[in-house]
């Protein structure tokens, strides 16, 4: 429904009903009364497209931002920890967690999010780092260099690829800047 919702932008709206009985109908009533006044009235408002009545109780869906900080338990506050992904293999190049800085958004990017090709973990098709290991093979760059790497899926914190696709920065640019050199330097070609 929540598809159809969306495609065809129309207000449907779903009912969950635990039993149709006297004891329901009130609650069923409500709602189908608040859709009916929304469409009078012509409010600009969320109305909420989704209900369960259980009980003759009346449930609504609500939502609310919050951060990161204010979901996520917090253990052992001052004790770093660290996150073991393995060896790298002899070409390849790892962004640190902490500062992959940067991530291109792109028209790719958007159609991946809007589900008409790939999934969520494509998104991003560039980003900008700070090298944090190498693997026994790679020259052109060390942990502690900025640099720009090209991967499907660098909407992450940290990043794990192949040297031929990784380039040491410039200590002249940023990596704010950086990140936009790819795409505006392939488009004047």
């Amino acid at each position: 429904m929540r598809t159809a919702r969306q495609e065809l932008d129309k207000d449907i709206v779903t009912v969950e009903l635990d039993r149709f009985d006297a004891k329901s109908a009130p609650a069923l009533a409500q709602v189908v009364n608040k859709m009916y006044d929304r469409d009078i009235q012509r409010v600009d408002v969320f109305p909420g497209y989704e209900y369960a009545i259980s009980e003759g109780l009346l449930h609504v869906s609500s939502h609310y931002w919050a951060t990161v900080n204010f979901v996520t338990p917090r253990f052992n506050e001052g004790v770093p920890k660290k996150l073991s992904l393995g060896a790298l293999g002899p070409d390849e190049i790892e962004l640190d967690v902490k500062y992959v800085k940067y991530v291109g958004l792109n028209f790719i990017d958007i159609t991946i999010s809007l589900g008409v090709v790939g999934d969520g973990s494509q998104l991003g098709l560039k980003c900008t780092g700070i090298v944090r290991r190498v693997g026994s093979a790679v020259e052109h760059v060390k942990p502690g260099d900025k640099a720009l790497a090209f991967s499907c899926g660098s909407f992450r914190t940290r990043i794990i690829i192949s040297e031929r696709i990784c380039f040491k920065i410039d200590e002249k640019y940023s990596l704010e800047s950086a990140i936009t050199i790819p795409y505006a330097y392939t488009t004047a070609i």
